[in-house]
């Protein structure tokens, strides 16, 4: 972590902390202590025991990906260390751009040779868009229709969300199956880039990018190959992304407020698109006002809306930048391990 790093996460502490109070200022503090008062423990404990689960199921997934003949060198904790790793840098970087390099760094700090860290993750993410694009799709097909007519602004931006999703997802499939079409549109729009610009910036980027087509590409098929893997992988990711969004349903649960769980569920996911097309650090703001926004139709009490609003901000945010810190301060036992891939 550099200063500039810690700058950031106390600029969104600060920021989170802003938003917070200006929800909060025109609710009478007795209200407020009531509403922290009478909660309901168990299920603030089920949030955070939720979000765990989701850390050791991207834990588990990252092992499974990494091992050979079904076995792994490495100790655990150093795969429990990089989705908390992940999360901090990914809460402190602007469209959560810092994650990947992070979750890179950990694994090299744990012994893996950096050419097969660069391909698990590679597989993770290939694995990672695609259980994210079932539970967007299915979000759309059940709940899009009421939150467009209940709530029109918020609807263009989870429009555009899953919109930048389905782009990822195409280029993604683009890369793994027409890997000669993806590298004639790459050539041809650095191309333009080069009539418009003489910087000898162009031609790195454009070597960079064909590289991680390559390596994306080639990835992909040993992915195809490895049918266990993939499933086992998948089935990890479905609950890490089901364990996730079913946060706001245990928080909603600890102050008393009684929803649907799919419902909730489908919310949440919403909000997940909205946070993508945020560029401010973890969506900080937008997310705290779209939770409002969509939860204010299962929550009347505007004291309990403002401190179920904060008990997920905390749980999903703050928690995993927290766990971040602790786990890049206590590095892996690092294993020298065999460097060809599987």
């Amino acid at each position: 972590m550099t200063k500039k790093n810690y700058l950031i996460m106390a600029l969104m502490i600060c920021l989170s902390g802003f938003v917070f109070w200006s929800q909060a200022k025109d609710i009478p503090l007795e209200s407020l202590i009531e509403t922290i008062q009478d909660f309901h423990p168990q299920y603030l404990l089920l949030g955070f025991g939720f979000m765990i689960l989701a850390y050791l199921c991207e834990a588990m997934t990252l092992k499974i990906l990494e091992e050979k003949n079904g076995q792994s060198e490495l100790d655990n904790y150093g795969f429990v260390r990089v989705p908390l790793i992940q999360s901090l840098f990914n809460a402190i970087t602007p469209m959560s751009s810092g994650g990947q390099p992070a979750q890179l760094m950990a694994l090299v700090q744990m012994g893996v040779e950096g050419g097969r860290a660069t391909s698990i993750l590679l597989m993770k993410l290939i694995i990672f868009q695609l259980v994210v694009l079932f539970y967007y799709i299915g979000t759309f097909l059940i709940g899009f229709k009421t939150v467009a007519t209940t709530f029109g602004g918020l609807a263009i931006v989870i429009f555009v969300g899953f919109t930048m999703h389905i782009l990822t997802i195409i280029f993604l499939l683009m890369m793994m199956f027409k890997r000669e079409w993806t590298l004639k549109i790459i050539e041809r729009i650095f191309k333009f880039m080069s009539k418009h610009s003489k910087s000898p910036k162009i031609a790195r980027w454009r070597d960079n990018t064909v590289e991680k087509v390559e390596n994306f590409y080639h990835e992909g098929q040993r992915l195809k190959k490895q049918k266990k893997k993939l499933v086992q992988a998948s089935v990890l990711t479905f609950f890490q992304m089901l364990f996730y969004y079913s946060i706001p349903y245990f928080v909603l649960l600890t102050f008393g407020v009684q929803a649907n769980y799919f419902e909730l569920i489908a919310l949440n996911i919403m909000i997940s698109m909205i946070i993508a097309v945020i560029p401010i650090p973890g969506g900080t703001g937008g997310a705290e006002y779209s939770f409002q926004m969509l939860f204010s139709t299962f929550i009347s009490s505007p004291s309990i809306l403002v401190i179920s609003m904060f008990v997920w901000r905390f749980i999903t945010y703050y928690f995993g930048m927290f766990c971040g810190l602790i786990a890049l301060a206590k590095k892996p036992k690092k294993s020298i391990i065999n460097k060809e891939h599987s």
